[in-house]
């Protein structure tokens, strides 16, 4: 795996440094308002006894404060954070290869800018991992999740919840499903 990052890595993945045992890859496209909750909020990973953690964050052709958000928390990490920059947008799948290609951790975890997939799962997640498995995906649609939707973020939940439901009602219609 990791010869494979290496041959197509940007400047400051695994050639450049030493391996640690966990990154934490953020793709971001106009989260200034997100980032510092959502990097205070790693504390999980960050925290874990014995590891060296590295923070990585890709801005994605940011129009807003992203990027220089994400350099002024830096000091609420406790590895160290990273900051990549694409040029101009080229869309989440970008932005998250980029990371995990940059990336030097053994493990690999891939969060969202709104931080709701870390909150209090970290241990379970690195867990199921050191018991054996190659993948670990949270969800917030499995039927046991215990993610919980909060008054600030619950019109847009529904909204994306909405959204996608609609979007998938149109997919089978035109593909005749």
């Amino acid at each position: 795996l990791t010869s494979q990052r290496a041959a197509g890595c940007p400047p400051g993945g695994p050639l450049t440094g030493e391996r640690v045992d966990i990154s934490v890859v953020i793709p971001a496209f106009n989260e200034a308002a997100n980032l510092p909750r959502t990097i205070a909020r790693l504390d999980g990973f960050l925290d874990s006894p014995g590891a060296d953690v590295e923070v990585i964050v890709v801005d994605d052709g940011s129009f807003d404060d992203t990027a220089e958000v994400a350099e002024a928390a830096r000091a609420a990490v406790a590895g160290e954070l990273r900051v990549l920059r694409h040029g101009a947008n080229r869309g989440k799948g970008a932005a998250v290869r980029t990371g995990v290609l940059a990336s030097r951790g053994d493990v690999v975890v891939v969060t969202d800018a709104d931080g709701n997939y870390v909150t209090g799962c970290a241990r379970a997640y690195l867990g199921a991992l050191r018991r054996g498995a190659d993948v670990v995906l949270a969800s917030r649609a499995h039927a046991r999740s215990t993610w919980r939707v909060t008054p600030a973020s619950a019109s847009y939940v529904h909204r994306r919840r909405a959204m996608g439901r609609v979007f998938n009602a149109l997919v089978r219609a035109i593909v005749g499903l």
